[in-house]
């Protein structure tokens, strides 16, 4: 009866770890998203657009690489790093890889039918590339590789992720869509995880800015933005809204809002960007219960 108990224990913390570890797939890699409330799919560029919408690779010129650090709820660790660059007048190519780390225990056992804590590892390499169709439009599409890891047990996977953007009114207006996650995971234990398949549509607005009437430097810029997504594997949508400013072109502030959602709803962020180089925090308050705030920090450097 006790080897059933801790057997049937560890079989239900293997199956909670597969559904946390990779739901972070559908969890923003940088903290600019995070902080305005899980949300680039319209806006984002370069480096970061490998994960939130490749059609994003052609939006950039030059070449950019980016590296984030999650500090989540407990002992759960996210890192990531991305690369992109310009693969000529039309097209633009970038990688990432990102792996999230936490120990597995059950704390509804009693002590002496406890199994032993174990570590999972949820692994990401992936590449994209995007082009330009027209003026205003872009397409992009993905590939990653997926691997998951509970003690000794391992299972890979695939999936592809595809998006479109479209700029207006000199990109005063910016819209974008994306479907990511598509594919599937080999059986790890009793089952294949679920990959959570993400639909995101948004836009965001720039509805002024303020420009020094004597030499024409920009004071300040502003953005609007809004989001809907819909997660398949939690059958969940969300709105995600957010608002943010650009002082002196130099210091960045951001707060943003989270639709149904258990764990939080409200983030902020600040950055600061100069020479090529950008900085950027966000915090994530959780409700209380849940360990404190996550804090996630991500640099990018284009050149």
């Amino acid at each position: 009866m006790l080897f059933i108990v801790v057997l049937g224990a560890a079989s239900v913390t293997s199956l909670r770890a597969q559904e946390s570890g990779l739901a972070f797939l559908a969890v923003g890699l940088d903290a600019e998203s995070l902080a305005l409330g899980n949300q680039a799919v319209a806006t984002t560029s370069g480096a970061l657009a490998n994960f939130w919408n490749p059609a994003g690779l052609s939006g950039f010129e030059g070449a950019q690489v980016a590296a984030s650090h999650h500090i989540w709820i407990s002992d759960v660790r996210t890192y990531g790093a991305l690369a992109a660059t310009r693969l000529g007048p039309r097209w633009g190519g970038g990688a990432f890889l990102s792996t999230t780390r936490f120990g597995i225990d059950d704390n509804s056992l009693p002590g002496s039918v406890k199994p032993a804590e174990e570590e999972a590892e949820f692994f990401a390499i992936g590449a994209a590339v995007g082009r330009h169709v027209g003026r205003h439009l872009r397409v992009g599409v993905g590939l990653k590789v997926l691997s998951e890891q509970l003690a000794s047990s391992r299972a890979f996977g695939y999936a592809f992720d595809g998006g479109v953007q479209a700029s207006f009114l000199d990109n005063d207006i910016r819209a974008g869509a994306a479907l990511a996650n598509v594919g599937e995971m080999g059986t790890l234990n009793v089952e294949p995880t679920k990959l959570p398949r993400v639909m995101r549509v948004g836009v965001s607005v720039s509805p002024f800015r303020v420009v020094n009437a004597f030499d024409s430097s920009l004071l300040l810029d502003t953005d609007l933005h809004a989001e809907v997504s819909h997660n398949t594997a939690q059958d969940r949508t969300q709105v995600h809204l957010g608002v943010s400013g650009v002082v002196l072109e130099t210091v960045i502030v951001r707060t943003g809002y989270l639709s149904n959602d258990d764990l939080r709803n409200w983030s902020f962020g600040a950055g600061i960007q100069a020479a090529g180089l950008v900085f950027d925090y966000a915090l994530l308050p959780f409700e209380e219960g849940f360990g404190g705030a996550a804090h996630i920090l991500t640099g990018t450097y284009s050149f």
